[in-house]
């Protein structure tokens, strides 16, 4: 907790209350970098008010999160699942170690119920509603690694983008990492203050 210089404060406060002092309100977009670290730990997102130069950092920690966050990968050609490790070790075209496919779902969560309705499926048998549902899924992800490949893990790794979000973002073709992270970053926000209307991620 930081120091709070007492006798200057009830000065201040004194020169308010005898009207020597006024007080100006300012309206804005951004909080200063003083008022961001109050309001920090009241918000679930602080980037989603931070100013510019928080801003800045805030992509960099998170650039560096997603490096480390460990995934699995799930070859839809054979069913081979991959060991777990962080996305940073990852090729910028992963391949299937066992038959050499590109088309890998990252699973960024135990899923062992897709991996078997996908084994079902590869083996021939029919799948029921909910199998056929988590079949899709994995494949809208693997064609995203398939398109994209690290950097589509990259994308599908950040809270509330899943394959739809991730596409868009990255059909955009930006210019540098900076405008491919914030643009991560702003679909994380909008997902955190919209996901009361959302079904799934």
């Amino acid at each position: 907790m930081g120091k709070v210089d007492l006798n200057n404060l009830k000065e201040v406060l004194n020169r308010i209350r005898r009207k020597e002092t006024q007080i100006q309100i300012l309206v804005t977009d951004k909080p200063s970098p003083f008022a961001y670290r109050m309001l920090n730990q009241f918000a679930e997102v602080p980037e989603m008010m931070a100013p510019e130069t928080v801003q800045t950092k805030s992509l960099a920690r998170m650039r560096k999160a997603i490096e480390y966050h460990n995934v699995q990968l799930l070859c839809i050609n054979c069913g081979e699942l991959e060991e777990e490790k962080q996305i940073k070790e990852i090729p910028d075209e992963p391949h299937c170690r066992h038959c050499g496919s590109g088309l890998l779902a990252a699973l960024h969560h135990s899923n062992s119920f897709a991996r078997a309705s996908l084994l079902k499926r590869l083996g021939g048998k029919n799948l029921n509603g909910d199998e056929q549902k988590a079949l899709a899924e994995i494949r809208r992800n693997a064609d995203i690694v398939l398109s994209y490949g690290r950097k589509g893990i990259v994308a599908m790794s950040v809270r509330g983008i899943g394959p739809q979000t991730a596409a868009r973002i990255l059909a955009k073709m930006h210019l540098d990492e900076a405008e491919f992270y914030k643009d991560l970053l702003e679909a994380k926000i909008l997902y955190i203050e919209t996901r009361q209307f959302w079904n799934e991620r």
